[in-house]
């Protein structure tokens, strides 16, 4: 039996009698999306005709059916039917389960009737709540990562949506608790950050943990990021180490700056200038840009290594084409040296000021 929780009464004696009203409803998966349109693969096509009402949405693990919007067939051809869209919170994408409500519908009725015709955060709180509960999934996994492609189009403001940050982050929500490691990384970033809600570090920490649990790179190194600032737990560098190290056994590039630059400033951790080295030497083939502007600073020091100002250079350049403004700064401030020999001519790079080795440089 279908259960709607969060929904008033009276809406749900609305859904009871128009659901009551449609001869029956028709499974299908969107299989491309054509600007307002879609284009949807049904299994029982012949009770489909021009006009229906289509649903699209996706399914939770629980068999919750959360819809996106609400279409309107336009056409059918064997089991292919078009439809346009008639109002919706969020884009179409492919792979989203489909659900037509075939031929009896009474015109004008909606199959989950919300606010506006699609689902609010109200509707779906993403603490607790619930939706009103449909077939069980076709795949988990592709409702997981619709909900995820979803809240980017609202981050961002593509696929044709406005960019809206609240509805972005109840979508990664939506796709968190489904288990999708991105968005659960998105949901922490956004709490972390403020972008959709007010910041609280406890719950983006909460966020990352999930993530971390599953033994994702990115999360590791954004639990070790909230223990060396204290954001939502108490400072600690040794704890902040201990995440790292774990990040960095997954390959995550940024973990191996961030050893890096714990290494060279002794957070943590006794200094050692050739550890932190070999980290950033490792970022930088990971193309973490920010690390090679670190390494450039080292050479340019000569800490841990011999100081050597056209290495230097060299890397702020790499650093420079990666878009980091410190280093087009560096750049900028060089003033350079020539010195004539026999058949040679030998360039060098001088900064005027720079901090000493294992001081904090940014």
């Amino acid at each position: 039996m279908n259960r709607v929780v969060s929904i008033a009464a009276a809406a749900l004696v609305a859904v009871l009698v128009s659901r009551a009203a449609y001869a029956v409803d028709v499974e299908g998966k969107v299989n491309a999306v054509m600007g307002e349109r879609v284009m949807i693969e049904v299994g029982s096509p012949g009770s489909v005709n021009a006009g229906d009402e289509v649903s699209v949405g996706f399914t939770t693990p629980d068999g919750d059916y959360i819809p996106v919007g609400k279409w309107r067939v336009e056409s059918v051809s064997g089991s292919t039917i078009t439809a346009e869209k008639v109002e919706a919170m969020g884009p179409a994408n492919v792979g989203m389960r489909a659900i037509v409500h075939a031929s009896a519908a009474p015109k004008g009725s909606a199959a989950y009737p919300t606010k506006g015709g699609y689902p609010s955060k109200e509707d779906y709180p993403s603490k607790g709540g619930g939706s009103p509960k449909g077939p069980p999934p076709v795949s988990v996994e592709s409702d997981a990562e619709n909900a995820y492609r979803t809240g980017l189009d609202y981050r961002h403001g593509t696929a044709g949506v406005a960019k809206d940050l609240p509805k972005a982050l109840w979508f990664f929500e939506q796709a968190a608790v489904q288990g999708h490691v991105k968005a659960i990384n998105e949901a922490g970033y956004a709490y972390q950050n403020g972008r959709g809600t007010q910041k609280d570090y406890a719950e983006a920490m909460r966020w990352y943990r999930r993530a971390a649990d599953k033994g994702d790179g990115e999360a590791l190194n954004n639990v070790a990021y909230m223990y060396v600032f204290g954001m939502g737990v108490d400072k600690d560098y040794t704890e902040a180490m201990y995440w790292l190290k774990r990040a960095a056994e997954t390959g995550y590039g940024w973990a191996y700056n961030n050893l890096g630059a714990m290494y060279e400033f002794g957070y943590g951790t006794p200094h050692d200038f050739k550890r932190s080295i070999e980290y950033y030497e490792m970022a930088t083939r990971e193309g973490i840009g920010r690390a090679y502007f670190n390494l450039g600073y080292m050479h340019e020091r000569g800490c841990g290594v011999a100081a050597d100002s056209n290495k230097a250079m060299e890397l702020y350049n790499k650093a420079a084409s990666s878009g980091i403004e410190k280093a087009k700064e560096r750049v900028a401030k060089a003033v350079q040296h020539e010195r004539f020999g026999d058949g040679f001519i030998e360039a060098r790079f001088v900064w005027d000021e720079a901090a000493p080795c294992g001081t904090f440089h940014d």
